[in-house]
């Protein structure tokens, strides 16, 4: 599960499971996906 509230997220994000994005800092420091993870 994972929880998104109030926040932006930006393009080409990764939220990893059991994530709590509450907050737009901890919502711009998501890593970027990468070619492995397109191709899976």
């Amino acid at each position: 599960m994972v929880l998104v509230k109030d926040v932006k997220i930006p393009p080409l994000r990764l939220i990893g499971d059991g994530a709590v994005v509450n907050k737009q800092g901890i919502a711009d420091r998501l890593g970027e996906v990468t070619v492995g993870d397109s191709d899976f």
